[in-house]
């Protein structure tokens, strides 16, 4: 059982770090393309700035929070826990101010690109997905106890020896 809920989790992990990638690649030829060009080439709303922005901001950090949970997935330690979370949820929060700038961009209409479009997509699937990847850790976490620390493992290395009694 313990396996199955790791391997959905796992899937959930690369799929989030399919979408994420797709973020940054897509942001930052948005931002490439805007800089060469001029944001019309884009859209001619005026969210598109901040949405790219966030959306690219969002894009890198998901991707580094991918590889810190991808490290903490192969060490399954309590001491990886904590970091891989932190970062997880900042990269949720991030994908979150994207997909409502997301919402705000369609909401203004107007001419968007395809590229754009395809970035609204993703980043609002990115922010669904990992809502349900978030969970899906915490519920193991507090329900299953499968990153919790066992009662051989201490919280704090002791740093020196304790003195020898005579």
């Amino acid at each position: 059982m313990a396996f199955a809920r790791h391997a959905a989790l796992s899937v959930l992990l690369l799929v989030n770090f399919i979408l994420y990638v797709a973020i940054a690649v897509t942001a930052g030829w948005a931002l490439n393309a805007a800089i060469d060009h001029g944001w019309e080439v884009l859209s001619y709303n005026k969210a598109t700035y901040y949405f790219v922005m966030f959306s690219l901001l969002s894009g890198v950090v998901g991707v580094g929070s991918g590889l810190a949970a991808v490290h903490n997935h192969c060490q399954r330690h309590f001491h990886t826990f904590a970091s891989s979370v932190a970062v997880s949820f900042l990269s949720w929060l991030l994908t979150l101010v994207a997909m409502g700038l997301a919402w705000k961009q369609i909401g203004l209409g107007g001419f968007l690109s395809t590229h754009m479009v395809f970035l609204e997509a993703v980043v609002i699937t990115a922010a669904i997905t990992h809502a349900i990847y978030l969970l899906g850790i915490h519920i193991m976490c507090f329900c299953c106890g499968d990153f919790s620390a066992s009662q051989n493992q201490t919280m704090v290395e002791p740093s020196t020896t304790p003195p020898v009694k005579a």
